[in-house]
């Protein structure tokens, strides 16, 4: 009796599961609403995954294919697909990560290595062109697999999508269906939302959304309208085999076509290499101008794809590994500016606090101007936050629908602390104060990084003395330092007789010193420890070094033009060559 309960909740259980994702998947290829956050999705198709693995008296072998058929809009012919276009099996973490690559173990060919392809994956819409002679025959969409939705006068609208083929040294293939990607550059998201906002017509809510509608019009001149854009990932029915052996070439012969491909796929030998690809995706995904939501996993063995085949729902040659992140909504009610040890100025938003993973954020990074644009960010704006592992969480989209009363971002034209020129640096985006010292912002960073470990190493000198030395107006630039005594130092919070006379001798200590140090300590913008060295190394004295030229830095191995900028632009402003000059005035001396 007891068995029965249980199995009658489980039935339950996986009834309500398939219910939400029809439902769910209905709303987003029909209707074009996303009800929920991709993690959402598909957490939940992992559960009813689990579930009927583990429970498989309740598995509908009809359910795969049942779910997405109703997908299919009505006011599209069909076409059906020369090859099977499944979708990818979703994992969240190493782990699964490491079990895929175990079942791939299982089914190598003697000697064969594990080579994967690696790829970006970019949150769009999949579609599948039909290519006869180097002509585009057909476009459909990836609908349930088996046929998709007719778009092919949509994608003649796209102009990446190339409408005949470029010929190389190879004749094409009678019949072929390449595969990629319809999406939409952020860049042209947020301009045409501008223009709708402009209208007082309704948003769209995201990129992906917009490029799955625009795509699906019955309208071919919208399409057009909307500036898509296309990346192809890969080849499905191929009528002659002579072309290709790997994923990896496979891509090199569809960009030799004149078929556009994503530039960061990169071939990996090893687990550790997919790792190391995985890890740097999240680092550059900000830097794009497009959405992704994870990278793609493909075994590039293609005889190795064959044996291993595909199941009801997906190839078991291939797995998205998704970002892991947690999203949590909430307003910014103003914005910040921060200003850093090198003089750049970093717009904070100032948040409606939210309870998000184990903590209260107050605040978050925008980074700078164009990653403000490129989200369309506005104050009063409703965000939403994510959280990737252990990364402090960033505001990752802006939920138009709930948009009112916002107000513009508005940049200083001086800096807010010392009202000092403020400029613009096109290669790292961002705007930068010209204070240096006399900035009261980055004088405590600049005066922390002089008595750092790798510059002048003063121990006992923190943040904390740093800190009231500054506000009881006794030092001001590195120099100070030198002047100060025990008099001086006695009286501030932490500190007494001994401690007070063991910095000053730390600070006697530290009035010999090496070049680098003092290259380092003065805190050149972009010129870290190892550059330092090397300046160090090539110019033996502190007189050289400020005499330098432009082209005797460029002749240095391993400065490039923009540090080499950096340096020339310090050295000429005056003030710089001060603080040098004070710090040879109280006798430091430099081996």
């Amino acid at each position: 009796m007891f068995k029965k309960n249980i199995n009658i909740k489980i039935k339950t259980k996986i009834l309500n599961l398939r219910k939400k994702i029809e439902m769910w998947n209905n709303n987003y290829y029909v209707k074009n609403l996303s009800l929920v956050s991709d993690e959402k999705y598909d957490s939940t198709l992992f559960e009813l995954n689990e579930l009927e693995k583990k429970y498989s008296m309740f598995l509908n072998t009809s359910y795969s294919n049942k779910i997405v058929a109703k997908n299919i809009c009505n006011k599209f012919k069909k076409i059906k697909h020369l090859s099977n276009m499944l979708s990818l099996e979703s994992i969240f973490n190493y782990k699964n990560l490491l079990n895929f690559h175990e079942k791939v173990k299982k089914n190598l060919f003697y000697n064969e290595k594990r080579y994967y392809c690696c790829e970006l994956k970019i949150d769009g819409l999949a579609i599948n062109l039909i290519y006869k002679n180097g002509i585009l025959d057909s476009a459909s969409t990836r609908g349930d697999g088996l046929q998709g939705e007719d778009v092919t006068k949509n994608a003649l609208e796209i102009k990446s999508i190339p409408h005949i083929l470029k010929k190389n040294n190879l004749s094409f293939p009678k019949k072929i269906e390449i595969r990629g990607e319809v999406f939409i550059k952020l860049s042209t998201f947020n301009k045409i939302n501008k223009m709708l906002k402009s209208k007082r017509k309704k948003l769209f809510s995201n990129a992906r959304n917009m490029a799955s509608g625009s795509l699906r019009q019955i309208n071919p001149k919208i399409t057009k309208n909307r500036s898509l854009s296309f990346y192809g990932y890969g080849i499905g029915y191929v009528n002659e085999k002579k072309y290709y052996y790997d994923q990896h070439d496979a891509l090199k012969l569809i960009n030799s076509w004149g078929i556009p491909i994503e530039k960061n796929t990169e071939l990996c030998k090893s687990l550790n290499e997919v790792k190391n690809f995985y890890e740097k995706s999240i680092k550059i995904r900000d830097y794009l101008d497009f959405n992704i939501d994870g990278i793609v996993v493909k075994v590039n063995s293609m005889k190795l794809q064959k044996k291993l085949g595909c199941s009801s729902k997906y190839p078991r040659w291939a797995i998205a590994y998704k970002f892991s992140s947690e999203e949590k909504c909430t307003k910014i009610l103003g914005v910040n500016f921060n200003v850093g040890r090198t003089g750049v100025i970093t717009p904070v938003a100032k948040l409606k606090p939210v309870y998000f993973m184990g903590t209260i954020i107050k605040y978050s990074s925008l980074h700078n101007k164009d990653i403000i644009d490129k989200l369309g960010i506005m104050i009063n704006d409703t965000v939403c936050l994510k959280k990737s592992g252990d990364v402090i969480p960033k505001i990752s989209r802006v939920i138009f629908e709930k948009r009112k009363n916002v107000k513009e971002i508005i940049f200083p034209k001086t800096c807010i602390f010392c009202k000092s020129k403020i400029e613009f640096c096109l290669r790292k985006k961002n705007l930068y104060c010209t204070g240096g010292f006399l900035c009261y912002a980055q004088r405590k960073q600049l005066l922390n990084h002089f008595v750092s470990r790798e510059a002048l190493n003063i121990k006992g000198m923190g943040n904390k003395i740093i800190s009231q030395l500054i506000e009881k107006k006794i030092i001001k630039y590195p120099s100070d330092i030198f002047k100060l005594n025990t008099d001086k130092i006695i009286f501030l919070k932490g500190m007494g007789l001994k401690s007070s006379e063991n910095l000053i001798k730390e600070i006697i200590k530290s009035k010999t010193t090496e070049l680098y140090r003092v290259i380092y300590g003065i805190g050149i913008p972009n010129v870290g420890i190892y550059t330092s060295m090397n300046l160090a190394n090539y110019y033996k004295n502190i007189s050289n070094f400020i005499n330098t030229s432009y082209e005797d830095l460029r002749s240095i191995k391993g400065i490039g033009s923009f540090t080499s900028n950096c340096i020339k632009k310090f050295l000429k402003d005056k003030r710089n060559i001060s603080i040098i000059s004070d710090l040879l005035n109280v006798n430091l001396k430099i081996k």
